[in-house]
């Protein structure tokens, strides 16, 4: 019993070890069987640089007239921001501009491109890696709705996916609801109850 366990550990450690092995049989014909080694990289993704936030300075007397919530985590940390005001330009020809003024200063600009008038969901796919973002602007995939391009305070947001979905209103205002991921700059989630129309 001895001699069949030494033999079982003995098989089992010669199985673990890698092996180059040359195997001759008359004639010079050789059989080499080489076992690649495992790498393992772990690539870690650089943390993307953190904004921050203008501080509210409001005292417990503000009577704000917030139209909505929308919330920002990146990485782990959570912000919300409270919608002060909601405008809307709307073009003849199919383009969107919404500005959301914040209540801690910042402003988030959204430009929207409508295809279909009888659908009020938008949407953004980014086709490829670089960093080229037209193609959400000069395809109309099927005719669908898409989102152009999101602002905060001027500078770019570059989306990786989203959705917006517009909820129409009977006193020429309309709900907005968003939830965007961007490529560094987190996440973007949130609804404002009532966007006026200019």
């Amino acid at each position: 019993m001895k001699i069949l366990t030494r033999l079982t550990i003995l098989v089992v450690l010669l199985s673990c070890i890698p092996t180059n092995a040359q195997v001759h049989i008359g004639g010079h014909i050789e059989i080499g069987i080489d076992l690649p080694e495992v790498v393992v990289i772990n690539r870690r993704r650089p943390a993307p640089p953190r904004r921050q936030p203008v501080p509210h300075r409001c005292t417990i007397q503000c009577n704000h007239h917030n139209l909505g919530k929308i919330t920002h985590q990146n990485y782990g940390s959570v912000y919300s921001f409270y919608v002060e005001d909601a405008l809307a330009n709307i073009e003849s020809h199919g383009e969107i501009f919404i500005s959301l003024f914040l209540d801690d200063g910042n402003q988030m600009e959204i430009y929207l491109k409508e295809y279909n008038r009888h659908n009020l969901n938008f949407n953004y796919y980014k086709l490829d890696d670089d960093d080229y973002d037209d193609d959400n602007m000069h395809h109309n995939y099927n005719l669908s709705n898409r989102i152009i391009e999101v602002r905060l305070n001027g500078r770019k947001i570059k989306l990786r996916n989203g959705a917006i979905s517009l909820q129409a209103h009977r006193d020429q205002t309309f709900g907005l609801i968003l939830n965007l991921h961007s490529r560094k700059e987190g996440n973007f989630n949130g609804k404002v109850s009532s966007v006026f129309i200019e």
